[in-house]
C-alpha cells in the first residue's frame, strides 16, 4: 500500500505561503501576511538559459496568460533539482515577488527559496 501525502502537501504549501511574510530578525515575529501583501503568481517553466552571474533565467508561462522571465540563483534552484531539465514543464508558484521591467522584459527576480515552490 502506497502512502497518500496529499494533506501533508497542502499543509506544507500553506506553511510556505506564511513563511514568505515572516521576518525572523524582527523583535516580534508574526506568522501571517498583512492583508493584501502576499502576491502569488503561478505558471509553468518552459525553457531556461544560464546567466553569467550564477543565475538561471527561466521562461515562465503564466496560468492567467502571458509570460515572465523568472530569474533564480543557481543555489536556490538546485534545492529543487540538480538537473534543470527535470523542472521544465513543472508547475511553479512565486510568493511575494513583484514583477519588474528590466532589459525590456517583465521579470520576477527570486532572492530566497521561500519565494518559490516547484511541483
Amino acid at each position: 500500500m502506497e502512502n497518500d501525502y496529499t494533506e501533508y502537501k497542502k499543509i506544507a504549501h500553506r506553511v510556505q505561503e506564511i513563511l514568505v511574510c515572516t521576518d525572523f530578525d524582527a523583535p516580534v515575529v508574526y506568522f501571517f501576511c498583512p492583508q493584501g501583501e502576499l502576491n502569488v503568481i503561478s505558471g509553468q517553466l518552459k525553457s531556461y538559459k544560464m546567466l553569467s552571474n550564477n543565475q538561471v533565467n527561466f521562461l515562465m508561462s503564466l496560468d492567467s496568460g502571458g509570460s515572465y522571465h523568472l530569474i533564480v540563483p543557481q543555489d536556490v534552484i538546485i534545492r529543487f533539482s540538480e538537473n534543470l531539465d527535470d523542472v521544465l514543464n513543472a508547475t511553479v508558484k512565486i510568493y511575494g515577488v513583484q514583477p519588474v521591467i528590466q532589459d525590456n522584459s517583465a521579470q520576477l527576480i527570486i532572492t530566497s527559496d521561500k519565494q518559490l515552490v516547484i511541483n
